[in-house]
């Protein structure tokens, strides 16, 4: 058990450096941005490069292309590359993602770690440090072109720099620590939201890192040449999540909780009484 700590700190120790993970937990984790600014353009070396994504597409024979979103216009393109019938429909979709890459859309290459070895072992290690879900996806953005508008996420994100310059630019959190029933909707944003006024406003080299607590408000542009990032989505185990299964467990094994209300409760006083009565019978017995 002991080993098994030791590795995990030095994982986290070697993902965050120069930063000590004990300071970014204290400091940063669900709280604070941080921006790790390496100097270091080869420091993801190995992991998921420009070549690697193009080998991904055009080698493939087309097979991996599902797992290509194409972002248009800053939402999910649902149809890209229909072929005719009877027409090979996987390369026809994969000349359709490259044209829409051309045109200034952003490819998202989906739960990478389920495709690409080197990703998949960093996977491993993050998730066993973190004792948490994580998803990795590569996003890549053609020249002077952005993905999604200004918007947040519901898990906490990692975004690794592998290949060009975007300037990221973080704002305060609209909802503090949003779960999954909060998701981002763009009418949610104030109409005095000043853009002019961001938490931090960065530009993410090859080999940087930044870390984005759930939340906080973001958008990303990318500068003069093609942009390939990882981001890293962690999806914890919140205290609601803990209370909800213990509460399920107790629904699941207590018949008394699965019993309907009384008839007429809504409309009846003295039912509606007796309704909170029994109630609070249930639970002391539970």
């Amino acid at each position: 058990m002991h080993g098994s700590g030791s590795r995990a700190s030095a994982f986290l120790d070697a993902f965050l450096q120069p930063v000590e993970h004990d300071r970014f937990i204290s400091d940063h984790w669900e709280c604070q941005p941080l921006h790790v600014g390496r100097q270091q353009p080869d420091h993801y070396a190995g992991l998921f490069d420009l070549s690697d994504a193009d080998a991904l597409l055009s080698n493939s024979g087309g097979l991996w292309s599902s797992g290509v979103q194409v972002v248009q216009n800053g939402s999910v393109a649902t149809h890209i590359g229909h072929s005719p019938k009877g027409e090979n429909r996987s390369a026809g979709r994969v000349e359709a993602i490259y044209q829409a890459y051309r045109a200034g859309a952003t490819l998202i290459f989906s739960s990478l770690q389920e495709r690409w070895p080197s990703v998949r072992a960093m996977h491993v290690e993050l998730s066993s440090a973190l004792t948490a879900s994580v998803n990795v996806n590569a996003y890549l953005t053609p020249p002077n072109a952005a993905g999604f508008p200004i918007h947040y996420d519901t898990h906490d994100v990692f975004v690794l720099r592998t290949s060009g310059t975007k300037r990221w630019r973080i704002y305060p959190p609209m909802v503090e620590l949003p779960v999954k029933s909060q998701t981002f909707k763009k009418e949610m944003l104030p109409e005095d939201l000043d853009t002019d006024d961001p938490v931090l406003d960065l530009l993410l080299h090859a080999g940087d890192m930044l870390y984005i607590p759930r939340g906080f408000l973001h958008a990303a542009e990318a500068r003069d040449r093609a942009s390939l990032h990882l981001t890293l989505g962690v999806f914890t185990t919140t205290w609601g999540t803990v209370l909800e299964t213990a509460l399920q467990s107790v629904i699941n094994s207590q018949p008394e909780f699965r019993t309907g209300l009384p008839l007429g409760f809504g409309s009846d006083d003295r039912v509606r009484a007796e309704v909170v009565e029994s109630l609070e019978d249930v639970c002391r017995h539970a």
